[in-house]
């Protein structure tokens, strides 16, 4: 059994291969939640992380393995790799993006400084959809959109904030517009809002959906109605019901391209 651990901006979410392996793909109406996996994601920002890991991990069988992949902070990393050393008496194995790996080429000007999250994402992804061109889109604190076409060649994406920070960067940089949460959004698009809240959330859940809409509307002049697209982060089924485009939700995106490779020479 191996652990496999995704390491994101604001959570940590983790599941075993067994796990994995037994998890269904699902669509967007059939998971109405925002994570398949029942662990329970942990906060990056917990005060003290180690035990918030602790608790999480006990129980759990050694595993022959870790996999980590992580867009944290170098002293969540730490935290992190302490644990689990601490816990299983080896350290655990962080993942970095590759010029190639399970048929994908990585056209970035420097492969290893692509996020490794969109690299084991569109792994994932290109497991899913086979020999088909597809576009990932991963929808949380940042929104990163990435064309991979029918070859398996990823030559670039785009980057954006995502909702939260979008909010965030409101309330910080003006005087009177204050905090709101996107998880307390509706689920639908509002143009005509009678109070500075609503106009908020929904200048934000605008801006990010309509960026997704027109660039997959690019990528399917390209690619034509074969597209596959698949959506994953914590804000992807607020999103997908508002989208003019249909996706394929899958909450575990990351984990599965780990799982992917957890079989090979990662080191």
């Amino acid at each position: 059994m191996k652990l496999l651990i995704d390491a994101g901006n604001q959570r940590i979410k983790w599941a075993t291969s067994q796990q994995l392996r037994s998890q269904p793909v699902q669509s967007a109406q059939e998971c109405p939640q925002n994570k398949c996996l029942q662990n329970e994601p942990i906060e990056t920002g917990s005060a003290d992380l180690f035990q918030a890991l602790e608790r999480a991990f006990t129980g759990l069988p050694d595993p022959d393995g870790i996999l980590i992949s992580s867009v944290a902070r170098p002293d969540v990393n730490q935290v992190l790799s302490e644990a689990c050393t601490s816990f299983w008496g080896s350290p655990p194995i962080f993942m970095k993006s590759r010029k190639h790996g399970k048929g994908l080429f990585n056209r970035y000007d420097k492969p290893e400084d692509l996020g490794v999250d969109r690299w084991l994402a569109m792994i994932g992804a290109r497991l899913m959809t086979g020999n088909r061109s597809m576009v990932v889109i991963d929808a949380g604190t940042a929104v990163t959109i990435d064309y991979v076409n029918a070859q398996g060649v990823f030559d670039g994406g785009i980057i954006f904030p995502g909702m939260a920070t979008m909010i965030y960067s409101l309330h910080s940089s003006t005087g009177q517009i204050r905090s709101v949460t996107v998880n307390t959004m509706k689920g639908y698009l509002s143009y005509q809002n009678s109070n500075t809240r609503g106009a908020v959330e929904n200048g934000a859940m605008l801006a990010v959906v309509s960026a997704m809409d027109c660039a997959i509307r690019h990528y399917k002049s390209i690619a034509g109605l074969e597209l596959r697209l698949i959506l994953t982060g914590g804000d992807a089924h607020r999103l997908a019901t508002v989208s003019e485009h249909q996706f394929v939700i899958v909450p575990d995106l990351v984990l599965i391209g780990l799982l992917a490779l957890s079989e090979e020479d990662v080191r």
